[in-house]
């Protein structure tokens, strides 16, 4: 993990300055970003309210690869889950990415866990899965993601931070100019103090809690 982007994410979240919107929109640059634009993590659907334990999150496009950055504030990081396509969102902390390519129905959403567990899911229509039309193997591919992950404590900030590195042509992310799709970030975030307390946030809008919900990510586009 480049230390220079951990560095300016971990001096962000330090200021612990939230937006007072989520942007409707992002600008992803080809290589490490030295002046990253940030997205914050809130939950829309409550008021717009900002977890007490923050988020923030970055994208870059590095070659071949799209890389998708998380820092997460934690006091209690932990997963159960164990190898590929296991039910991550159920068993601990995990970082979720979604991607709808421009013009397409059909997205993808991929999982991190602080243990690398991994989710990879391929998702031909999101009213279909709210309507529970999949059976959930049915979903899974291979989206040659490489991930890594690690812990930090800085500035009175402890928790832990997860990156994916996913091959473009496996999300049809193709590289132009204008826009290039929809996106969103999303954390579930466990806490096993005084039982398992969960609190999820997301860099998007959602006005409801439903992170299968293309209409409300952001658009993703090129510089």
């Amino acid at each position: 993990m480049d230390k220079i982007i951990l560095s300016k994410c971990m001096n962000e979240l330090a200021t612990g300055k939230v937006p007072a919107k989520a942007p409707s929109s992002f600008k992803i640059s080809s290589g490490i970003p030295r002046n990253p634009q940030f997205l914050w993590f809130r939950r829309q659907w409550t008021k717009n309210y900002v977890p007490v334990q923050k988020t923030i999150s970055t994208l870059w496009l590095d070659g071949d690869f799209l890389s998708v950055f998380a820092m997460m504030e934690d006091s209690d990081v932990f997963s159960h889950a164990r190898g590929r396509n296991d039910q991550t969102w159920q068993k601990g902390d995990v970082m979720e990415f979604f991607f709808q390519p421009e013009g397409r129905r059909n997205y993808y959403e991929v999982h991190v866990a602080p243990n690398l567990a991994t989710l990879e899911l391929s998702i031909p229509d999101a009213k279909k899965l709210v309507g529970e039309k999949y059976d959930f193997k049915s979903l899974f591919f291979k989206s040659g993601m490489k991930c890594e992950t690690g812990r930090f404590k800085s500035k009175g900030k402890a928790g832990w931070w997860g990156l994916m590195k996913i091959p473009v042509e496996k999300i049809g992310l193709r590289i132009k100019s204008g826009r290039l799709g929809r996106f969103a970030v999303c954390r579930y975030n466990y806490n096993r103090n005084g039982g398992i307390i969960l609190q999820e946030s997301a860099s998007a809008p959602f006005p409801k809690f439903r992170f299968h919900d293309p209409d409300n990510w952001h658009e993703l586009r090129a510089k």
